[in-house]
């Protein structure tokens, strides 16, 4: 899986990422893949490509992203592409965004990122994109940030 993060802040002028970070974690923790709603997890360290696996934490300690969402993509054959792949991740993270923030993304103190398939792993049958929700500056979380309202 391929995780987006950091700064992936949107300007409404341009409609643009502005910095794409890919990080690396493999032979520990839960599977990326297995991710869901509410599930909390640190960033994996370095910078690479593609997440294997991730160190879920419990949210009331330190941590790094929460999961919001999890959606699949549409099935329709073949990998799309990651063009494609990420721009249904864009749209749907967004979008997802203010429901379990409870407040405009454009306008927070919280970013996103997301995981989202590789067509290896969508040969495997990886269709899911996981949402997560981190504080801007860098700073950890404790607690969830569901209804964080910032």
């Amino acid at each position: 899986m391929i995780f987006r993060r950091a700064n992936s802040r949107w300007t409404a002028a341009r409609a643009v990422p502005l910095v794409v970070l890919a990080l690396v974690l493999a032979g520990c923790g839960q599977a990326a893949l297995l991710l869901e709603v509410g599930d909390c997890f640190d960033d994996p360290p370095g910078l690479v490509d593609t997440v294997t696996n991730v160190d879920v934490i419990d949210c009331a300690d330190a941590h790094d992203n929460e999961v919001y969402v999890v959606v699949d993509f549409p099935d329709e054959g073949g990998y799309p592409g990651d063009d494609a792949v990420r721009e249904f991740a864009d749209e749907t993270c967004i979008r997802e965004f203010e429901a379990f923030v409870g407040f405009d993304y454009l306008q927070s103190e919280l970013d996103l990122g997301y995981f989202w398939p590789t067509d290896e792993s969508w040969d495997a049958g990886d269709r899911a994109v996981q949402c997560f929700v981190y504080e801007l500056d860098g700073s950890q979380a404790t607690g969830s940030l569901r209804n964080a309202a910032r």
